[in-house]
């Protein structure tokens, strides 16, 4: 479980203990209701700049901590996920290209940064090997 408690500061309600999963909804709502506020032109809530904070420092260091340690940032209960970066070398071509395909690799944006399912880029790298002339 992950706790979601501010740095130093006193806090008003009590602290909860939110899952992985939890941290990554709230995050996903939170991000979209900052995008209508900037969108629409209103004037963000102090709160929910605070509360994206939040969010994003506990999910930043739970991504952190297991790319520390595999390389490769469970997002999903049963998935794998590798960034651009990994995927590219994986696949042998530009971060540019791999980018490009995000969409048809099934990639999720979290934070400012795509991830991979794993299991789709080995795929992907198999299905190359096993036709080098095609130019996929």
């Amino acid at each position: 479980m992950t706790g979601v408690e501010g740095a130093g500061q006193k806090q008003a309600g009590p602290t909860l203990n939110l899952s992985p999963d939890e941290v990554r909804a709230a995050l996903f709502a939170v991000d979209y209701t900052r995008r209508q506020c900037e969108r629409l032109r209103y004037q963000e809530p102090d709160a929910l700049a605070a509360l994206h904070h939040r969010l994003a420092t506990a999910h930043t260091s739970r991504v952190a901590e297991s790319t520390f340690h595999s390389g490769a940032v469970d997002l999903g209960e049963s998935e794998a996920w590798i960034g651009t970066g990994q995927a590219a070398q994986l696949l042998g071509c530009s971060t540019r290209a791999v980018w490009r395909r995000r969409h048809s690799l099934d990639a999720h944006q979290l934070n400012g940064r795509w991830w991979y399912p794993a299991a789709t880029i080995q795929d992907m790298k198999r299905h190359k090997e096993r036709a080098p002339h095609d130019p996929t």
